[in-house]
């Protein structure tokens, strides 16, 4: 994924750039080895259709939960593999092959996502940009559509779908034409800009995180989208009510968003509730205990007592009243 990640090859292994031709006559020799190998669905992930050199070829396995991938790539005799997350890079005659190992959850969405260079990057961000919601974080990727919902320093994320064809009629794109794919970076920006939430604003570097700020700095077509957008400065302004954009996405992935933020909302505030009630200040303050190790090694002591013979921990400090938890933790810990 990018082809810069083998540093140790020596001279005659180091990796260059395919022409088209040969590239897709090597991917006709090497995928059937591939899946031999691991004995699984694989996938060769796509570029647009008149991109004419490769720096690397990057290819979706699905994952059957190997016990060491490295000692299977090693049949393909590399001179180097470099295991990255998910992800492992290795040479075969001279060019960078990126093995995505991708579990079968994802692997319809993953099959979709990292297809046609960025435009999973792009399309990210504008459903990432839909509604501009305090407390909601948008977000689209291998794993599919999902929400993070925020609530007073405390976060949980919420699947919407695992299925990525959904984003695509939510952001309002023809999917039959994604299928199709482009013939270069410029039609799939077209495709971008032709999106119902395309926003000229939000792809500016000062609307940015600064992890999506240094990410995008490193994509060549995130830059070049940059400055073909200059020409389509559509901006979409939206409504400060969250309701009603909570509202749109319950109703089209009909999931009761309200509902299950309310559900983290309460949970947050329960812990605080069992916190306050008999937690590590009170504990100190109640006993004349200094924060540190030991301090930690009886609230371990006095929850796995409590786990082992009684259950749910934050139930248990709920039912019992702040004396009977006193005693029981001076007794535990021979205070």
């Amino acid at each position: 994924m990018g082809g810069l990640s083998l540093k140790n090859l020596p001279e005659d292994k180091k990796t260059r750039r395919y022409h088209k031709d040969e590239y897709f006559n090597l991917s006709e020799e090497l995928l059937p080895k591939i899946k031999e190998i691991f004995n699984t669905d694989i996938s060769l992930v796509m570029s647009y259709h008149n991109k004419e050199t490769f720096g690397d070829m990057d290819i979706l396995i699905l994952n059957k939960g190997y016990d060491n991938i490295p000692k299977l790539i090693q049949e393909l005799e590399p001179s180097e593999i470099n295991g990255n997350g998910n992800v492992y890079s290795f040479d075969y005659k001279n060019l960078q092959i990126d093995l995505i190992m991708t579990d079968p959850e994802n692997w319809e969405a993953s099959n979709i996502f990292f297809q046609w260079g960025d435009l999973g990057n792009l399309m990210g961000k504008l459903f990432n940009s839909y509604g501009n919601m305090d407390n909601f974080i948008l977000k689209y990727g291998f794993d599919g559509m999902k929400i993070k919902m925020i609530y007073n320093g405390y976060s949980k994320y919420l699947s919407l779908t695992k299925d990525n064809k959904k984003a695509f009629e939510f952001l309002g794109l023809d999917f039959e034409r994604h299928k199709e794919g482009f013939n270069d970076q410029f039609e799939m920006f077209d495709y971008i800009i032709g999106s119902k939430y395309f926003s000229y604003d939000i792809f500016q570097w000062e609307n940015l995180t600064s992890v999506n700020k240094n990410r995008n700095k490193r994509r060549p077509v995130f830059i070049e989208f940059l400055k073909y957008i200059e020409s389509h400065k559509n901006i979409i302004t939206y409504d400060e009510k969250n309701e009603i954009y909570l509202e749109n996405l319950s109703r089209f992935f009909n999931i009761n968003i309200k509902e299950e933020y309310q559900m983290l909302v309460d949970k947050v505030e329960y812990d605080k509730s069992i916190s306050d009630k008999f937690g590590g200040k009170y504990i100190m303050e109640s006993f004349n205990l200094e924060s540190g190790k030991e301090l930690g090694k009886m609230m371990l002591n006095f929850k796995m007592e409590i786990e082992s013979n009684n259950g749910d921990y934050n139930d248990f400090i709920n039912n019992h009243s702040r004396e009977e938890l006193k005693s029981m933790f001076k007794r535990l810990n021979n205070l």
